[in-house]
């Protein structure tokens, strides 16, 4: 009987490692930085009302 508690026990805790490596990928990827990327040129129209 304690061989069946022992099993059980075993696979609990593997799912619970497992589900734990898996929170903490996903919590990995999710505060992964987005990436830089450059910004355009810069176009500048000038107007004058001076005749």
């Amino acid at each position: 009987m304690s061989e069946q508690v022992n099993e059980t026990a075993t696979q609990t805790r593997r799912s619970f490692l497992r589900g734990a490596a898996v929170a903490a990928g996903a919590a990995v990827a999710a505060t992964a930085p987005t990436v830089a990327k450059a910004q355009g040129p810069i176009t500048m129209r000038w107007q004058s009302t001076w005749p």
